[in-house]
């Protein structure tokens, strides 16, 4: 059992750490984690860019490439820094993310 338990938790935090990147290359998104009790996400955004980041919009695929859903997160990121962001993605259930934004 605690073998499960073990591979469960190397298996969860690869998943974690994964890096996400934008339609801005100086924008990325990183420690991105979904609940899937609540459907909420939480990631970190990294803005190493001079502009002003104002909503961050997530396109949800399935596993057929299909778009499934669509959410965004709003707040004001300014130039070279970064913040914990969250998202209703409703559904935990996907096959491909994709960040873009604004």
């Amino acid at each position: 059992m605690k073998y499960l338990f073990f591979l469960i938790l190397v298996m969860s935090n690869s998943i974690y750490a994964q890096t996400y990147s934008t339609n801005m290359s100086e924008v990325t998104i990183k420690n991105f984690s979904c609940d899937s009790f609540t459907g909420f996400a939480e990631f970190n955004v990294v803005n190493k860019s001079s502009k002003q980041i104002t909503i961050i919009t997530i396109d949800i695929y399935d596993s057929s490439g299909d778009p499934i859903n669509r959410a965004n997160s709003f707040g004001f990121l300014s130039p070279n820094s970064g913040y914990r962001a969250t998202a209703m993605l409703g559904n935990c259930n996907y096959s491909r993310l994709n960040f873009s934004v604004n």
